[in-house]
């Protein structure tokens, strides 16, 4: 059956409206009059009435595909293996006979659409496996324990970073490896802040100027966390449990001796 506005509930009703007036016993020029439609139209749906009982067009060949079936896998394969790459790349790559519109409509056939692409940091195997036990270890920690979490962290906010902007995915597989794109660090202009955040919620946000170092980081240590947090977080003389990450920052001498002062 065609779709779209040829079966229509308006244009359907207004045939069956002629085929009511024809039954009624008027004749074909007056029912074009009455109801705006053409004689030969008229003629031409009171005929199908009679030969087949319907009042619905019938399906339409259509205009035929650009692309072949051969093409359609180059396409879907293209995609799997380049899931972060342009429908206009894999068009010209493929040197497809077709519009990167055709191709979009080929892979949203497939059940693929297109995502912004998930953003991680470039782990070796290793540091996957020691992120993953480190969850697991602290898995069955209770609300007591993360109340005496506080975790730290800067974020380097770049002017400038050319990347993938899209992927092309299927359902939830976000976070699969394909559809990842690593980031790696470059030496690019722009602004360094850091914050702590605990199990209720973001602490201090402090913007930072300059080169990060170990002393810088102590004097924010001092200044700002320690501070904040007896203030915002945990009240003297309860715990802290700092966390931080591996960086050269966290792991220097200063940063570890005034750890060791604060224990």
């Amino acid at each position: 059956m065609a779709t779209g506005r040829a079966n229509s509930v308006e244009v359907i009703s207004e045939r069956g409206r002629i085929i009511g007036l024809w039954e009624s016993g008027m004749p074909t020029r007056e029912i074009a009059l009455t109801t705006g439609v053409s004689q030969r139209s008229v003629q031409r749906w009171i005929k199908r009435f009679e030969e087949e009982g319907s009042l619905h067009t019938k399906p339409r060949s259509g205009r035929l595909r650009v692309s072949t079936p051969v093409y359609d896998a180059r396409i879907l394969n293209a995609v799997e293996d380049q899931p972060l790459t342009s429908a206009v790349h894999h068009t010209r790559n493929l040197h497809l006979p077709c519009h990167p519109c055709t191709t979009r409509r080929r892979i949203h056939e497939a059940n693929i659409q297109c995502y912004i692409p998930a953003t991680k940091e470039n782990l070796t195997q290793q540091q996957r496996e020691c992120r993953l036990g480190f969850a697991l270890q602290y898995l069955q920690a209770d609300h007591s324990f993360w109340n005496h979490v506080i975790f730290t962290d800067e974020k380097y906010f770049s002017s400038v970073e050319a990347r993938a902007r899209h992927c092309w995915r299927r359902g939830n597989t976000r976070y699969h490896e394909e559809n990842i794109q690593e980031r790696a660090r470059s030496g690019r202009v722009g602004v360094i802040f850091w914050v702590w955040m605990w199990a209720e919620g973001p602490g201090e946000l402090v913007s930072l100027s300059g080169r990060f170092t170990g002393k810088e980081y102590v004097k924010v240590l001092e200044d700002v966390l320690l501070p904040t947090v007896r203030c915002m977080a945990i009240p003297h003389p309860h715990p802290i449990i700092l966390v931080h990450d591996n960086s050269p920052v966290q792991t220097s001498n200063v940063v570890k001796k005034w750890l060791e002062q604060h224990p």
